[in-house]
């Protein structure tokens, strides 16, 4: 009788597998943050809090991501496995608009470091707007057959 109990195993390699593949996700994320570091655009990555401290503030990740979003919708980074980046203003200036609301309703309720992180990254984005905004003027400007030179003047 003692044969027809039900035996229990245990598989405890499940948690040296876990451990692995956590470790080879921090790697991955490592050398992709190294690669970001590397690349032109590089100064964006700065608008994020680092990574270790986006674990411990749940604050910190939600600004992370969002500055992460909006970055996508910049053209700043390309979404993971993709060849180009797409560049989105509305998306841009939506996600813009949460931060600078996040801002506003937060006055006073923030850690230094959270509000640092905050303004860093509304800084750093609303500066690539900025920018990718005149980018897409100047194409459509171009697109239809107007020259900016001419319009800029002689230069000093």
């Amino acid at each position: 009788m003692s044969d027809d109990k039900p035996k229990i195993i245990i598989d405890e390699g499940w948690k040296s597998q876990a451990q692995r593949e956590k470790a080879e996700l921090a790697a991955k994320l490592q050398a992709e943050k190294a690669a970001a570091a590397a690349a032109p655009e590089a100064p964006a990555e700065a608008a994020l809090p680092d990574g270790e401290a986006m674990e411990h503030d749940p604050f910190l990740a939600l600004i992370g991501s969002l500055a992460t979003q909006t970055m996508f919708a910049l053209g700043v980074i390309a979404p993971p496995g993709a060849s180009q980046v797409m560049i989105n203003l509305d998306e841009a200036a939506v996600t813009l608009e949460m931060l600078k609301a996040i801002e506003e309703k937060t006055v006073g309720n923030l850690t230094q470091e959270e509000d640092a992180a905050l303004k860093e990254a509304l800084s750093e984005l609303e500066r690539v707007f900025a920018a990718r905004v005149m980018q897409y003027q100047e194409q459509a400007a171009r697109q239809q057959g107007v020259d900016l030179n001419a319009l800029r003047g002689p230069m000093p």
